[in-house]
């Protein structure tokens, strides 16, 4: 059976509508005000197409964990946003069977086979790719959440047993119960930012 693709909106609306619209929640005003100059930054980005001509304005822009959109649009959802979150719907979102998430793939899923997902590891077929890897890993630690070894190990542990999510998340044909190279490192580069 083909797997079903959707656009960004068919995602964010699902199962919105379970929802009471009256429900309502109460927000700080820094957050508010917070969320809206995020918001108010990715608009005025992304609505003026001489700002991204080329691939790495897009990149400079949203940077990465630590700096750029990237770190903000995190922030938001992980720290901000999540702490708003009624407890009755959290709970649906953590019972692992929410009804907020898109049996159908968002279409930026779509791919021909695993080799051509580009997660960091997809030249990692051998023993000596790996250790390529592991060289460039351990040296280039600007990125990771998980700086000391006992964070590093607990976020291997908790990641190794989510692993899962992720095959599902980035449209993995295969599981990673498929041991290789590249799962080695799939799993060492999610521990370290794993929270």
């Amino acid at each position: 059976m083909d797997k079903k693709y959707t656009s960004i909106e068919e995602q964010v609306n699902y199962g919105l509508n379970s929802i009471d619209p009256n429900e309502e929640v109460t927000i700080k005003t820094r957050d508010l005000l917070e969320i809206f100059q995020v918001f108010g930054e990715l608009n005025r980005f992304f609505h003026q197409p001489t700002h991204y001509e080329r691939l790495s304005d897009v990149t400079e822009f949203l940077g990465n964990r630590n700096q750029g959109a990237y770190h903000l649009i995190h922030k938001m959802y992980y720290e901000l946003l999540s702490k708003y979150i009624p407890k009755h719907i959290d709970d649906e979102f953590r019972d692992g069977d929410s009804p907020f998430d898109n049996p159908d793939f968002p279409y930026y899923y779509r791919n021909n086979s695993d080799d051509e997902i580009a997660d960091g590891t997809e030249n990692i077929k051998s023993k000596s790719d790996f250790i390529e890897f592991l060289k460039n890993f351990r040296t280039n630690t600007n990125d990771w959440g998980n700086t000391n070894l006992e964070d590093f190990l607990e976020a291997l542990e908790a990641y190794t047993k989510d692993v899962n999510s992720y095959y599902k998340n980035m449209n993995f044909q295969r599981t990673p119960e498929e041991a290789s190279w590249r799962v080695f490192a799939q799993l060492l580069n999610g521990a370290s930012i794993y929270e």
